[in-house]
């Protein structure tokens, strides 16, 4: 019949406790600066839409290329520049994967975006960061959470 000993042998086993560690700790930290690079990146790229066409193909490379060529692609240059292989090189290539789905979630979200509220706090006297802090992460915070909870999914 159906046991779940396997499962209580699984959670025993320590080796196996420590691939879950590492891959939480890479979902997790990667997910983050993929987050917060993302988002930055995607208001960068609307607010500049005119120098932002050429960055477009940079960040959405990765969505198109496929998986193992990227890795591949990463291996090599993180061999050529002498890095030494390790879980910090693991979350920059997460990072760099998960970037562009980041980006793209939360460009969608600022493509109908009215800049002129920005515009008009900056005129009212606000600061740059009170303006971001209260006029457009309100706005943009659903499509960070939804960019995040994806680049955590794809970095399990």
């Amino acid at each position: 019949g159906f046991s779940l000993k396997w499962y209580a042998s699984l959670a025993g086993n320590a080796a196996i406790l420590s691939v879950a560690l590492n891959t939480l700790i890479v979902a997790l930290v990667s997910t983050a600066i993929a987050t917060l690079l993302g988002t930055l990146l995607a208001i960068g790229v609307e607010m500049r839409r005119q120098y932002g066409r050429g960055l477009e193909a940079l960040i959405f490379a990765p969505m198109i290329i496929p998986d193992i060529v990227l890795a591949i692609a990463l291996l090599s240059f993180f061999s050529m520049l002498d890095f030494t292989l390790g879980l910090h090189t693991i979350i920059l290539a997460h990072v760099v994967f998960n970037l562009a789905f980041v980006c793209s979630v939360v460009r969608a979200r600022l493509k109908s975006f009215d800049w002129s509220i920005v515009e008009a706090s900056a005129d009212l006297g606000a600061s740059a960061l009170t303006t971001f802090r209260r006029v457009t992460l309100p706005v943009i915070l659903p499509a960070v959470v939804a960019g995040a909870l994806l680049a955590f999914t794809l970095s399990v």
